[in-house]
């Protein structure tokens, strides 16, 4: 029979790499786009590479493309609504009339020149997003001069304001964007459990073994 004391000191260890492997897990499950990058642009008419590298079970996504400040992003297009999970979607301008741009100028029709877009990845409930890129439209005046480029994305996972846009397939897409958790300690995607509560449940059951007077 353990001695008080020493089932203490194990249950305390046992919390320690509990949480530290928990740190570690949550650390490692973050997805990331690749591309497009902070500086890269393209025109109306042409294609747009899209990459990631996926730290998520779902077996498809969909991909959206978002404009505005990190503060009030606007959903102006779905690009796909159901691609394969596999780190690679090749938005093409032949297949899409709103990156086409034939002869549209503004949203919703077609992306108006701008240096606020970004992509947005939904893996589920996730929201993962890319740098800040620019779109020129060839039918436009160009970028407006007066207007400051975005600097950096949105931390993922915080979703921004639905819009509505066409999908690649024609449908309408666009949808609300999902809400972060902006109160209270954050948990691990959803499945309600802080490292703060496993900590405090296992050294509880640690005090529990004391004996008392």
């Amino acid at each position: 029979m353990f001695p008080p004391f020493s089932l203490v000191a194990l249950f305390l260890a046992l919390a320690s790499t509990l949480v530290s492997g928990f740190s570690v897990s949550k650390r490692a499950d973050t997805s990331t786009i690749i591309r497009p990058q902070s500086g890269d642009g393209i025109t109306t008419g042409t294609d747009l590479d899209i990459r990631w590298q996926s730290a998520s079970s779902e077996d498809s996504v969909s991909i959206e493309l978002r404009k505005g400040y990190p503060h009030n992003l606007t959903t102006v297009h779905t690009i796909t609504n159901n691609s394969p999970n596999n780190g690679s979607y090749f938005w093409r301008s032949r297949d899409d009339n709103f990156l086409r741009a034939l002869t549209a100028r503004t949203l919703p029709n077609a992306p108006s020149s701008g240096c606020d877009y970004l992509i947005a990845i939904r893996e589920g409930q996730p929201i993962v997003y890319s740098d800040y890129f620019t779109i020129l439209n060839l039918n436009d005046d160009g970028l407006n001069p007066n207007i400051l480029c975005p600097d950096k994305p949105p931390p993922n996972n915080v979703g921004g304001g639905g819009g509505a846009g066409n999908g690649s397939d024609g449908n309408g897409g666009g949808g609300p964007g999902s809400q972060n958790n902006d109160g209270g300690s954050k948990t691990n995607d959803g499945q309600g459990v802080t490292t703060a509560m496993l900590g405090g449940a296992v050294g509880g059951a640690a005090v529990g073994l004391l004996p008392h007077n």
